[in-house]
């Protein structure tokens, strides 16, 4: 008799245990399970890019690559990469003594822009980048230094798609991946 007492509370009790996991307002209550909140996935996780040849002879080879958010298309950052062939007799000396700021009017003042020089085996690369173009003050100086034109400059971002247009419209040739893979371009 005692197992069975023993038995019954324990069925009383785990009974009890669930009703008050169940619901809290009595008997006949039932539990109200809230929907999860809509969670939007973050944009632009992947960055793309486009790469074209905008000028090419003997001596050297310059491209351009325009990287954009996968999602917006949204302008991340530009490239200016120049291959400067050594049996053209291009130094590396040569090559780090350019005035960047003359092709690139305030390119040392713009926090967001870099130079860098490398050696890479039968040239030098010489790459200027614009970092940071969804971010609009980096816009607006890279417009008001002439680097970079905006239809208006009350805009927060610029689409790359544009960006793309305008440098295939100016006669830059865009590269497939096949053309490229082997070029060496100093990808971020």
């Amino acid at each position: 008799m005692l197992r069975r007492l023993n038995a019954v509370l324990v069925a009383a009790v785990c009974a009890m245990t669930l009703i008050g996991c169940v619901g809290s307002g009595g008997q006949g209550s039932s539990t109200q399970i809230s929907p999860l909140p809509t969670i939007e996935p973050p944009k632009d996780v992947l960055i793309e890019h486009a790469v074209f040849l905008s000028d090419e002879t003997d001596t050297y080879s310059e491209y351009v690559v325009v990287y954009y958010g996968s999602d917006t298309h949204t302008l991340k950052e530009v490239s200016d990469e120049i291959h400067f062939l050594k049996s053209a007799g291009y130094t590396r000396d040569q090559i780090e003594s350019l005035d960047i700021d003359q092709v690139f009017n305030g390119f040392s003042k713009l926090s967001f822009a870099s130079k860098t020089v490398t050696d890479d085996d039968d040239h030098y690369s010489l790459v200027c980048r614009f970092e940071d173009l969804d971010e609009k003050a980096n816009l607006l100086s890279m417009h008001n230094g002439g680097i970079l034109e905006l239809d208006s400059t009350d805009v927060d971002t610029v689409d790359a798609d544009s960006v793309i247009k305008h440098l295939s419209s100016e006669g830059y040739k865009e590269l497939q991946l096949s053309e490229y893979a082997n070029v060496g371009l100093h990808f971020q």
